[in-house]
């Protein structure tokens, strides 16, 4: 019965053992942080689904090999693949396999070497800008509708491509020059230098 007692005790450390989630990285900051609401000092450790809040100080996050610096007065869910920064702004770097989402926008580095930072300015208004390296932003629907090169800022309202009265969800508004190539017309974007096959009737 001694044996089967400790048995038991055994078999339940080993399951409070597997029940603890897998961390996905770090986060320190000098100054006091929020993590999942709790005030921390100093270091903390990442979840899947952990909301990191800063205060007056600035919190860097890593996570499989990217690094996040989320900024004063800023909040951010992250995950192992992916960023949500829910208020404020946040410097990625180090995170070509890391993408930032923001106001249903989609921010991804084009490269290993680029830093991009992204602020939400709004509710549905984001700013990106490439300090080095290069970016791209998609759409909810994954549509590309910009390239940013390095030293480059665009600011995106994602309202005005999904929420307006009558038009599709994820539409894109491009304005530029139309060409022809192959039997096939093209549009490439003056301000972002996006370039879109353009297919429909009567064109």
């Amino acid at each position: 019965m001694f044996k089967a007692f400790v048995l038991l005790i055994a078999s339940g450390f080993l399951f409070a053992l597997v029940a603890v989630p897998p961390s996905i990285g770090v986060a320190n900051s000098s100054g006091e942080f929020r993590v999942d609401g709790s005030a921390i000092q100093g270091n903390s450790t990442l979840f899947d689904g952990t909301v990191i809040e800063t205060t007056s100080a600035r919190s860097v996050l890593r996570i499989a090999g990217a690094q996040v610096t989320l900024l004063p007065d800023s909040r951010a869910k992250v995950y192992r693949d992916h960023a949500v920064i829910e208020k404020g702004s946040g410097i990625v770097a180090h995170a070509q396999h890391l993408t930032v989402e923001a106001a249903s926008l989609r921010i991804a580095p084009s490269a290993g070497d680029a830093v991009v930072q992204v602020e939400k300015t709004g509710e549905a208004q984001v700013v990106v800008a490439t300090t080095a390296g290069s970016a791209e932003v998609r759409n909810a629907s994954g549509v590309l509708i910009a390239s940013l090169n390095p030293h480059m800022a665009l600011a995106f309202d994602s309202a005005a491509s999904s929420g307006q009265t009558g038009a599709a969800a994820g539409a894109v508004k491009l304005t530029g020059v139309v060409q022809t190539a192959g039997g096939n017309y093209f549009l490439t974007d003056s301000t972002t230098g996006v370039k879109v096959e353009l297919r429909g009737d009567n064109l």
